[in-house]
Order: C-alpha cells, then structure tokens, then sequence
C-alpha cells in the first residue's frame, strides 16, 4: 500500500517499495506498447507526448509481472535504441539512444 502525506491539503502520493503496478505489455512497435505501459501504470499517473512517426519504428520488450513503473519503462526500452524517463511531474520522456539509428535500421530490414 502506498504511503500518503498532506502537504496542505492536497494528498501526495510517496513512492515506496509498495508502489508496483501490474503489467502486461506484449513486445510490439513502442507508440503502441508506450501508450499500454501508460494505461496500466496505476500508481504513477503518466502522461506521454511523442512523435509516433519516429516511435513506430522501434521494437520493444515484452514486460510481464509486478514493477515500479520507472522499471516497467527501462524493461520494455532495454537494447531497443531507445531510452526513457519520467520526470517528477510524470511525463515520460522518450530519447533515442546512441544505438537508436542501427535499431531502426534493424528493424526496418526486418520488415517492422
């Protein structure tokens, strides 16, 4: 259960070991498993904003199982070329990493 405090009389969420989430994203084109990982993270409210014509050109990981949703998101983006990061306000933040051009070359051979 996740702890609450008050900061005047807005409740704040503190983030413990407690706060998983359930998810169950299948490997897929990441707009697509980006926008599931949005929906299924309960505890941490996330908002996404991104190009989908750059994002639609990369893989993901699958991500089964219980997760802070900050570990949720490194899971589906390890080794895809792509990173990512939620910031404090819970906007995830998508950025191409130094192997991002030969993932999208990769994936393009194969036909995705």
């Amino acid at each position: 259960m996740a702890m609450m405090a008050m900061v005047g009389n807005i409740p704040v969420r503190a983030e413990t070991a407690e706060s998983l989430d359930d998810y169950a994203i299948n490997g897929g084109v990441a707009d697509k498993a980006l926008l599931e990982f949005a929906q299924q993270s309960r505890e941490v409210k996330v908002s996404l904003l991104f190009p989908s014509d750059v994002l639609n050109q990369f893989i993901t990981n699958a991500v089964h199982g219980r997760y802070r949703a900050d570990d949720a998101l490194n899971v589906l983006l390890r080794d895809t070329g792509l990173s990512g990061s939620i910031s404090a306000q819970g906007v995830v933040i998508i950025t191409k990493t130094d192997g991002g051009e030969m993932a999208m070359k990769k994936n393009s051979r194969l036909g995705w």
